[in-house]
């Protein structure tokens, strides 16, 4: 992980505490956390490649992930929708994530939302 200053001067280098994700882009959520998105490169059983997709709530302080989560949405092009940076909204106790819904039309504005569907006791599962 990269830390920057304000004018874009980098502060500091940390590696993934995180087995989970790479991450690809972090965004201040308050109160000490940033919100990071990003995938992994597996494999299934029979060898094809498999992009997992995740968001991870991150301490700021030591870059421990304090909750992490699948994102189980694929663009048109099958990759993770969490390959490129998300913005993210919140809303309450509501969090939206926003992204092109083709990957491979990065430079559309983003056009696909989705928002986790909260069900008591279970970690949201996010529905478009």
């Amino acid at each position: 992980m990269f830390t920057w200053n304000d004018q874009g001067r980098l502060l500091g280098t940390q590696a993934n505490p995180s087995h989970f994700i790479d991450y690809q882009d972090c965004e201040h959520a308050g109160a000490g956390h940033q919100l990071c998105s990003g995938v992994t490169g597996l494999k299934t059983a029979d060898g094809q490649p498999f992009e997992l997709g995740g968001l991870a709530l991150t301490d700021l302080s030591d870059g421990r992930a304090v909750h992490e989560v699948p994102v189980q949405k694929f663009s048109t092009a099958g990759h993770s929708m969490t390959r490129n940076p998300v913005a993210l909204e919140s809303d309450g106790d509501v969090l939206r994530l926003f992204w092109p819904f083709s990957i491979s039309e990065e430079l559309r504005t983003c056009d696909h939302i989705a928002q986790p569907d909260p069900i008591e006791g279970r970690v949201p599962r996010f529905q478009a």
